[in-house]
């Protein structure tokens, strides 16, 4: 008669448990072309991405920037600004890496928060 006991281990050395009963996607394979976009597309499944304190949703053609304000209960995301497609791409064909972008993307909105407060003086 065959051994029918199992071990179990616990800890780090123990695989994963998975029974099969959820799927697995498959994740998208990128390339290191360097063209990678930093914020959603459109087959993207996430709709918003947050970059230092501000939160980039996609938005037709663009995306909505909004700052996050506070933490928890509190939080409060005004509307900041639109980023069009075609001045996104500038900044992207201009960046070497992902953290270039993220940096360009700060100081565009930096940028655009400074002019809204200007005209609300």
């Amino acid at each position: 008669m065959p051994d029918l006991t199992a071990t179990v281990g616990t800890g780090s050395t123990a695989p994963p448990f998975d029974a099969g009963t959820r799927s697995r996607r498959a994740k998208k394979e990128t390339t290191g072309t360097g063209s990678s976009s930093l914020l959603p597309t459109d087959d993207d499944e996430k709709k918003s991405l947050t970059v230092g304190r501000y939160q980039f949703r996609k938005d037709g053609a663009g995306w909505e920037c909004r700052e996050i304000v506070g933490k928890g209960a509190t939080r409060k995301r005004p509307y900041l600004a639109h980023l069009s497609r075609a001045r996104y791409g500038r900044m992207q064909a201009k960046s070497a890496n992902e953290d270039e972008l993220a940096k360009k993307l700060i100081e565009w909105a930096d940028g655009r928060k400074r002019e809204k407060g200007k005209r609300t003086e």
